[in-house]
């Protein structure tokens, strides 16, 4: 009787063994699972952010592709504000804007916003066009900001309360 009362005691002990484990298990894979998506998320960010980079970069090479036909001109008459602003015209990956400091000085702002993400990210570059400089480039870049649209936890797929909102729907929303 002594006997079958230590195997059952073993079988007890080896049920819990199993539980703890399986609870421990099961811990370590929601860990890793939450590194992979986490991980996932950091990637994304990191292409959008190189994407806005390369994408301000082309703008600022229109910039200075169009901008150099005016300033050769400018050698000879002076530049009108008029004629920097055309340039927003000819500009494809960004909103261009001038404002004149003094005579021979302008501010130039060009942004470029990467839309395909949400939220949207903005890349804004400052420059200063100065004619009184004898250098190659009178563009001097000044400013340099990159941001993201302002956002709410609930309107991101994964932060939805479970409590309040049909799980069906947040299914379907985290899958896109």
């Amino acid at each position: 009787m002594i006997e079958s009362r230590k195997r059952g005691a073993t079988s007890i002990l080896v049920i819990i063994m199993m539980v703890v484990l399986l609870v421990l298990g099961l811990a370590i894979l929601t860990t890793s699972l939450s590194g992979v998506r986490l991980a996932q998320k950091k990637q994304d960010w990191l292409q959008s952010y190189y994407k806005l980079e390369i994408d301000g970069a082309f703008a600022q090479a229109e910039l200075n592709k169009y901008l150099a036909p005016l300033l050769s001109k400018a050698s000879t008459t002076p530049l009108t504000e008029v004629e920097l602003n055309a340039l927003s015209e000819k500009i494809t990956l960004g909103s261009l804007s001038v404002s004149a400091t003094d005579k021979n000085r302008w501010s130039i702002s060009l942004q470029v916003s990467d839309t395909t993400t949400k939220p949207v990210k903005h890349l804004t570059m400052l420059f200063d066009l100065d004619l009184r400089t004898q250098s190659d480039s009178p563009l001097t870049l000044t400013r340099y900001r990159q941001w993201q649209d302002a956002f709410e936890f609930k309107s991101l797929p994964g932060f939805e309360d479970p409590l309040t909102e049909d799980p069906e729907f947040n299914l379907e929303e985290a899958g896109d």
